[in-house]
């Protein structure tokens, strides 16, 4: 099971001392913000976590099950947020939870449908 937004909240709101009000209204601005920067074709860094970037996605090429012709599916097309851990937080998070089950990567990942590719410096 993930983090969802209202437990990140709490989470927030309880490590930092502030109210939940304060929390949301400081979560809800770093999404906005994160959100305008990616639409411009920015890359978001934030040293210590990660960096959040815009991949652009290819057509595949399918088949019709009719014909059996081979087809390019544009549906597919398009850009995708994806984001890259720094390593060491990466390694910290792939060991294994209390019930001894490696958590799978849509589990990493609070900000669905991001992807998580391992952060490689250089």
């Amino acid at each position: 099971m993930g983090l969802n937004k209202a437990e990140l909240i709490e989470s927030i709101a309880a490590e930092a001392k502030i109210s939940k009000a304060d929390a949301k209204r400081a979560l809800d601005a770093f999404v906005t913000n994160t959100t305008k920067a990616l639409r411009k074709g920015e890359r978001v860094a934030l040293v210590g976590f990660g960096t959040f970037s815009i991949s652009k996605r290819a057509a595949r090429k399918g088949r019709n099950p009719q014909t059996g012709k081979e087809i390019e599916d544009r549906g597919q097309e398009g850009r995708e947020v994806q984001g890259r851990c720094r390593s060491e937080q990466q390694s910290e998070v792939s060991t294994t939870n209390d019930i001894g089950k490696v958590p799978s990567r849509r589990d990493l990942s609070f900000f669905t449908p991001w992807t998580i590719i391992p952060y490689t410096s250089g």
